[in-house]
């Protein structure tokens, strides 16, 4: 049950930090 919840969180953690730059790389895109 624990090491499920540990990958649930770490897969979670990735997707926003993915999120986050696809975010941040579309934004400097859209400026330049």
């Amino acid at each position: 049950v624990v090491v499920v919840v540990v990958v649930v969180v770490v897969v979670v953690v990735v997707v926003v930090v993915v999120a986050t730059v696809v975010v941040v790389v579309a934004t400097v895109v859209v400026v330049v």
